[in-house]
């Protein structure tokens, strides 16, 4: 078995990136609170720091492939500092998805081996959401045009064959490549 140690710096950035989590999830309950927002997000960047490092961190919000979502999700900190938190909160969350959308199919495979959760993520809904997420080799916005554009002409074809259509490659060789 290995033993893994995570240092007090680690520890301290998980626990300022759940605070910042915490902050956005509690300025959007309360109807886009800008003070909130604002703390939620300095919390979160400074927790990605602490865990990954000053010069990870900077080389992963500035790669070249990455510079639409890191353009997207600073550009929305902004807006909401300059009090259109609506607005910067949508560009913020695109944003997100653009940068972090590659590690969800991780994340819900660790969620599976947790036993009382592992249930949660065999949901429908939730399911779908994580074949759509990983589907092939298209990137996050395509994936979200094939997703709408499947949502447009449902009369026409069923999913899968839309799926396979657009992708090049089956869901069934998803599927069984990811054990869903």
């Amino acid at each position: 078995m290995m033993n893994f140690e995570v240092s007090s710096t680690k520890q301290i950035g998980v626990g300022l990136t759940a605070f910042g989590v915490f902050f956005l999830f509690l300025g959007v309950l309360l109807f886009l609170d800008r003070a909130l927002l604002a703390i939620g997000n300095l919390l979160f960047i400074v927790g990605i720091t602490f865990i990954i490092g000053i010069h990870r961190t900077f080389v992963f919000f500035f790669e070249w492939r990455k510079l639409k979502g890191s353009s997207l999700f600073f550009g929305g900190i902004l807006i909401v500092l300059f009090g259109w938190p609506l607005i910067g909160i949508v560009l913020e969350i695109w944003g997100f998805i653009l940068l972090f959308g590659g590690f969800l199919p991780g994340i819900v495979n660790l969620l599976r081996s947790i036993p009382g959760i592992s249930t949660i993520t065999y949901l429908p809904g939730i399911r779908q959401l994580n074949c759509w997420c990983t589907l092939g080799k298209l990137e996050i916005s395509e994936r979200m045009a094939v997703w709408i554009n499947w949502h447009l002409n449902t009369n026409t074809l069923s999913e899968r064959e839309y799926f396979d259509e657009q992708s090049g490659s089956s869901i069934d060789n998803y599927t069984a490549r990811f054990k869903i």
